[in-house]
């Protein structure tokens, strides 16, 4: 894989080691750490959707901190604010096949403007996170933006997600976003608070994730495919499909990145060592 660094230290790129010990750390930073550069990594898997997560809670605890750390990875899109307009440019570099996902510290900037402009914005996203965009009308003009596809790594307050979840939901962004409780510990941010202010700035340094010369195919053998479904019908037997999918992603991204091009059931259970993120996220309406 190739460094995807984009103006930070060669020192910030991710290496297979680390991510092992971020997975199985004892510390939620360290595992939402690992989670989050999986999620950026599976819009190079070659036949599936760039798989999309949503990081909910109250604000000032460092949901949006966690994300910027991503922000030096070149196919990586940070943006603070997003129209119509502005997404053109980054469905053409998704078209062309240098961008993968937008990271979004404070998503609901995306949809604070009134009426059809957040409407359309929210509604182009949401289609260039699962089916891709085709043909639009860009001003007077129509443009091919040949199925580009485009994920969501994003942070949101409870209280947004509360007002304005179901206006998310009815656009169809929703259904597309592993939407995550966010549930850092009193204690350990205090930790983070206490390294950063002896000068250890480890938990806010940049990770840069690598990525391949170009799309990999990445084979899910039967027996995997199988645990994986028994385990998302065991926890979402209503609403099956997307969280079906977005394992599969994740556990696929997850063998890329240690240079293999078929998953093991290793690679599940590793995935499957999140059970107490994926049982939280049936639990988002009640985040703070």
């Amino acid at each position: 894989m190739s460094s995807g660094k984009k103006g930070a230290p060669a020192d910030g790129v991710l290496t297979p080691r680390t991510l092992r010990r971020w997975m199985v750390s004892r510390r939620y930073w360290d595992r939402m750490a690992a989670l989050i550069s999986l999620f950026g990594l599976t819009g190079w898997l070659e036949g599936e959707f760039p798989q999309s997560v949503m990081l909910v809670g109250p604000p000032g605890r460092g949901k949006s901190k966690l994300l910027m750390r991503f922000r030096h990875t070149s196919f990586l899109s940070t943006e603070s604010d997003l129209t119509v307009r502005q997404l053109y440019p980054l469905l053409r570099s998704a078209s062309r096949g240098t961008l993968t996902h937008i990271v979004a510290p404070e998503i609901q900037k995306f949809f604070q403007r009134k009426g059809a402009v957040a409407d359309n914005c929210i509604s182009l996203l949401s289609i260039a996170m699962s089916e891709g965009v085709g043909r639009v009308s860009v001003g007077p003009r129509m443009e091919d933006f040949h199925g580009a596809q485009l994920g969501v790594l994003g942070a949101i307050t409870g209280r947004t997600m509360r007002r304005r979840g179901s206006y998310l939901d009815e656009l169809g962004f929703l259904d597309r976003t592993s939407v995550i409780p966010w549930e850092l510990a009193d204690g350990e941010i205090r930790q983070v608070m206490d390294r950063i202010t002896r000068g250890n700035r480890a938990d806010i340094v940049p990770v840069i994730l690598p990525f391949p010369r170009e799309r990999v195919r990445v084979r899910l053998p039967v027996e995997v495919g199988k645990r994986i479904k028994s385990y998302v019908w065991a926890l979402w037997r209503g609403d099956s499909l997307r969280p079906l999918e977005r394992l599969r992603g994740l556990v696929m991204a997850l063998a890329l990145f240690e240079g293999r091009t078929k998953v093991t059931l290793a690679d599940w259970k590793r995935i499957e060592d999140y059970d107490d993120i994926w049982r939280t996220t049936l639990e988002v309406e009640g985040t703070n």
